[in-house]
C-alpha cells in the first residue's frame, strides 16, 4: 500500500503524540531536535547537547561518542514507534520520512545492512571451520541460503 505524505506526516505526529510522557528526558531532546531541525546528524545532536555523547560504557579519557545517540534512536523507533529514517547521503542525518520513496529508501538500507553482517557470520564461520578444521553449525545461520544473500548483495552492489 502507498502512502501518500499527508497520511505519513498524520502517522508520524500521532507517534510522536503518543509517545510524550513515556519517554526518558534524553530521548525527548533526541526527539525535539529532530523536529526542530528536520534533519539533523549524530554529530550535529552531540555538539548541540554535549552530555549526550558520553556513553558511560563505551567511553574511554572523556573521548565523545554518538554511541548514546543511536541508541537513543534505537528507543525512540523501537519503544516508542516513532518512525524515523536515516540518511547516509547529503543531507546525512535522522530525519521523519515524508514520501513514500523515504520509507522505501529506509527499508533498503536495512535490508542491505543486514544482508551485509549476514555475509560477514558466513565468511567468518567458513573461516573458523577452515582454520580449525571442523563444521560450525548454527541453528540461525542455517535459515538463511547463502548462495542466495551473497547473490542478491552482489547484484545490488553492481547497480550503484
Amino acid at each position: 500500500m502507498e502512502l501518500t505524505p499527508k497520511e505519513i506526516k498524520m502517522i508520524v505526529d500521532k507517534s510522536i503524540e503518543n509517545a510524550r510522557g513515556s519517554m526518558l528526558p534524553a530521548e525527548e531532546v533526541v526527539l525535539d531536535l529532530i523536529i526542530e531541525h528536520g534533519i539533523i546528524s549524530q554529530q550535529d545532536i552531540v555538539r548541540s547537547k554535549p552530555w549526550l555523547g558520553s556513553h558511560p560504557t563505551h567511553e574511554t579519557l572523556g573521548k565523545k561518542t554518538t554511541r548514546k545517540v543511536r541508541t537513543l534512536i534505537q528507543k525512540l523507533i523501537v519503544d516508542h514507534g516513532i518512525p524515523i529514517c536515516s540518511s547516509q547521503k547529503n543531507p546525512i542525518g535522522f530525519f521523519f520520512p515524508k514520501t513514500q520513496d523515504d520509507i522505501d529508501a529506509e527499508k533498503a538500507m536495512k535490508e542491505g545492512r543486514a544482508r551485509k553482517y549476514l555475509q560477514t557470520a558466513f565468511e567468518v564461520m567458513t573461516a573458523f571451520e577452515k582454520a580449525f578444521d571442523i563444521e560450525l553449525k548454527s541453528d540461525f545461520l542455517i535459515k538463511f541460503d547463502k548462495d542466495e544473500l551473497f547473490y542478491e548483495s552482489d547484484s545490488s552492489n553492481s547497480a550503484d
